[in-house]
């Protein structure tokens, strides 16, 4: 499930009110204020235009109840990363981000979007 806070969350840290992501999402403002109240539940289509609004990934909305016992997306790129026995500065060079950034990505600070994600 979803928690409409998380999106709410997003949507804040962007500096962007509900009109704005409604028209960058192409949804209606009274239907993102239910997902963010946790009145409805989003479809994963809906998912997927608010992610390419937010400049986040999918799996960014999704939040996990004990933390301590999974691995992050940042746990599971150094794990990738040092399979490959990849520096993080090869890796951001081969991704075409910066190694600020990737190093950001693997301490869980941001969530990268989905082109991001496809490229490391």
């Amino acid at each position: 499930m979803i928690d409409g806070k998380t999106i709410r969350s997003f949507r804040r840290k962007r500096g962007l009110s509900l009109a704005d992501l409604a028209e960058r999402s192409k949804l209606s403002v009274s239907y993102l204020s239910e997902i963010e109240r946790g009145i409805k539940q989003p479809s994963l289509d809906t998912l997927e235009k608010l992610a390419a609004a937010l400049n986040i990934s999918v799996q960014g909305f999704f939040t996990e109840k004990d933390s301590s016992s999974v691995l992050t997306l940042g746990d599971k790129i150094v794990m990738l990363r040092q399979e490959k026995k990849m520096s993080q500065a090869q890796l951001a060079e081969r991704a075409g981000i910066s190694t600020t950034y990737l190093c950001q990505i693997e301490r869980g600070n941001v969530t990268p979007s989905l082109d991001t994600l496809k490229t490391l």
